[in-house]
């Protein structure tokens, strides 16, 4: 992919070719019936299983604030519980 990256405040542009990437995300999740109108349900996942995160953001205050091309988070873990009465 070719992205834009503005690199004056004049509007000079610059074009970068990135790597190619996938953002992937898994959840696993299970639910418990603690009563009949009341379940309880707990999940595990990963966010961006391949770890494409973009490591080259423009900073300074002359930045292209636009120059996102990537997950702008790394690979990340998660877990979740939730109760409550599901239909």
């Amino acid at each position: 992919m070719t992205i834009p990256l503005v690199v004056s405040s004049e509007g000079k542009i610059d074009l970068v070719k990135s790597d190619p990437f996938i953002n992937t995300n898994i959840k696993f999740s299970y639910h418990f019936d603690l009563k009949k109108d009341l379940r309880l349900e707990l999940a595990i996942g990963v966010q961006n299983i391949f770890n494409s995160y973009q490591d080259d953001f423009s900073s300074g205050p002359q930045r292209d604030s636009n120059y996102i091309y990537r997950p702008a988070r790394p690979r990340t873990y998660f877990f979740g519980i939730n109760i409550g009465n599901y239909h």
